[in-house]
């Protein structure tokens, strides 16, 4: 259910639960209740086995949407695989981290081509 939804239904709602996830949830949510009701509180949910991410990974890499768009593209014409967002991401940082990467074995996890068509044609066409 959007924010747009849950204001159309509850308007005099004070809180909001969202899973975090991937962040469009809890980000949509949050967008959404800070421009219609700033003193809404929306809070993000995650499963504490989450809790090893906060402690085993060396780092986090942030990248852009139009990064991610990029690592899209470069999939599907050099290496013919359709990759959803999420599951480009990490070609996307692997390209953001060349300079520190070069030289070095890398192995990226690429998952998931589950993205809507219009999507995937708007990236390819750009």
């Amino acid at each position: 259910m959007s924010g747009l939804e849950i204001f159309e239904d509850l308007p005099d709602v004070d809180v909001i639960i969202a899973p975090a996830g991937g962040g469009s949830c809890a980000s949509g949510n949050s967008i959404v209740a800070n421009h219609l009701n700033p003193d809404l509180v929306v809070i993000a949910v995650q499963s504490s086995t989450s809790e090893i991410l906060w402690k085993l990974p060396a780092d986090f890499v942030l990248v852009t949407d139009e990064e991610i768009n990029d690592a899209i593209r470069l999939l599907a014409s050099q290496a013919r695989l359709v990759a959803e967002g999420a599951g480009a991401a990490s070609l996307a940082a692997a390209i953001k981290l060349r300079d520190q990467l070069s030289g070095k074995k890398v192995v990226g996890i690429v998952t998931g081509g589950n993205i809507p068509a219009e999507r995937f044609g708007s990236v390819l066409v750009r």
